[in-house]
């Protein structure tokens, strides 16, 4: 597997400004002079030769990611696809975790993001269409914390990494006795929406 690999310019980090509302973080602050001194760097796989090439694999990816941030003695690590800045030694032992166990590391690659709509606060997904095709959203319930809801979306959103989209309504039993999970397609460009209820 080849990557390539530069100092980011300045393109590159306003994209990735931690303090822009499109960018999340995962328990991770950067340190103040993180844009100074070459201390950014941007790294992607390197383009395929020929359409005979075989593709990197995610795992490859993720193994080359180590073995970067032990090189770079990496602080944090930002994800793309979900626009996700995470601790560098965090993502790297859930990748360690994900190589042995065949899980993804689910929260350092899937942003969960907080919208309200009016009364209702609703969560949705960034960067699970990555890898399974599809984002979800869901309304947090009435007495659930944004922990209770992300708990749940994190567990349907490894389910739909290993087996792909939803791709016909269905209703599930959830987390906790009595629970219920219901999922419903929108189109192949609108998120899957999910509810979450309790039997009387």
């Amino acid at each position: 597997m080849y990557l390539t690999a530069a100092p980011a310019g300045d393109r590159a980090v306003a994209r990735i400004d931690p303090a822009h509302p499109s960018t999340s973080s995962l328990a991770a602050s950067l340190p103040a002079d993180w844009r100074t001194g070459g201390r950014c760097w941007f790294f992607e796989p390197a383009p395929i030769g020929s359409e005979d090439e075989e593709k990197p694999s995610m795992r490859d990816f993720f193994m080359m990611a180590s073995l970067l941030i032990d090189l770079f003695d990496a602080s944090h690590f930002f994800w793309g696809p979900a626009r996700l800045w995470s601790d560098a030694k965090q993502f790297r032992a859930s990748t360690a975790e994900m190589l042995a166990s065949g899980m993804p590391p689910v929260l350092h690659l899937i942003a969960f993001r907080q919208h309200d709509a009016g009364e209702v606060e609703i969560i949705r997904t960034r960067g699970l269409a990555h890898f399974g095709g599809q984002e979800m959203e869901a309304a947090r319930p009435t007495g659930w914390t944004v922990a209770d809801l992300v708990r749940r979306l994190a567990r349907l959103s490894l389910d739909i990494i290993i087996n792909g989209p939803v791709q016909e309504a269905r209703r599930l039993p959830g987390l906790d006795p009595g629970e219920w999970i219901s999922m419903a397609p929108r189109g192949p460009s609108e998120a899957l929406l999910v509810e979450f209820g309790r039997n009387p």
